[in-house]
């Protein structure tokens, strides 16, 4: 899947037949969520989780 689709100049691949599993894959450039945390965390002066919590 990853060399197909970003051989076909795709970002994101979708299986819309399947509501509970909706991306099927995604360049690692569209992973928005290391961001997401750290913005989140900044808002809420809230420190990382430690390996432990995670």
């Amino acid at each position: 899947m990853d060399k197909w689709a970003k051989d076909a100049g795709l970002s994101v691949v979708l299986d819309i037949g399947n509501p509970q599993t909706p991306a099927y894959w995604w360049a690692s450039a569209v992973d928005i969520t290391a961001e997401a945390v750290r913005a989140y965390d900044s808002q809420y002066h809230t420190p990382p989780a430690s390996k432990e919590q995670r």
